[in-house]
Parts: structure tokens; C-alpha cells; sequence
């Protein structure tokens, strides 16, 4: 009996819907006038050309060294924790190969 129940109330407020989703199609399609749509108060990216590209490998040792940053923050954080020993293991051996990669970027680079 309860469930019928239930079922009437959803099965009615699933018929209503159509009429508020309506109503508040009507209301959302005219903003009031001293709106400013957020595209025209954010300023274009600028387009990047041939000459703004940096070199490759120094936007990857560049990202990779705020990686290095983000997991020694993380390490500062957890401290001795038992609670996130396994992380900060894993937060160490990932510091190791960010530092050897950086380590090959550099060393082969044309001098």
C-alpha cells in the first residue's frame, strides 16, 4: 500500500515537471537588461603562433618541476601519518623519476 502511494506522488510530480521545467524556460530565456553575459567580461586567449611557442622540453621540465612541487607540498602535509604512508612512499619514488626525467630532458638538449 505505501509503495502505491510513493508511486502516486512520483507519477504526479513527474507530470507536473513538464509545466515548471516550461515556466522556467520562458523566465531564463529573457535576462533582465543590466545582465553581462561573463564571455564578454573574460578577455580572449591569446592565439599562440610559431614564434610564441616555447621549446617543448622546457614546458615539460617546467610542468614537470611543479609536479615535484605539488608531491613534496603533499609530503610536507601528511608529515609522519600512518594514515598516508603508502601515498607519501609512492609520492617519494614518483619524486625520484620526475628528477631522472628532468635529469634526461636536460641532457639532451642540443648545447
Amino acid at each position: 500500500m505505501r509503495f502505491g502511494f510513493v508511486l502516486t506522488l512520483y507519477m504526479a510530480s513527474a507530470c507536473a515537471a513538464p509545466a515548471a521545467v516550461a515556466n522556467r524556460t520562458v523566465s531564463a530565456a529573457a535576462p533582465p537588461p543590466s545582465a553581462t553575459p561573463i564571455a564578454a567580461k573574460v578577455p580572449p586567449a591569446p592565439r599562440e603562433t610559431a614564434l610564441d611557442i616555447e621549446d617543448d622540453t622546457d614546458r615539460q621540465i617546467r610542468e614537470l618541476e611543479r609536479a615535484r612541487l605539488l608531491f613534496r607540498t603533499f609530503l610536507d602535509k601528511a608529515g609522519e601519518s600512518p594514515e598516508y604512508a603508502e601515498a607519501a612512499r609512492r609520492s617519494h619514488e614518483r619524486i625520484e623519476d620526475i628528477d631522472r626525467t628532468i635529469e634526461f630532458l636536460r641532457e639532451g638538449r642540443p648545447h
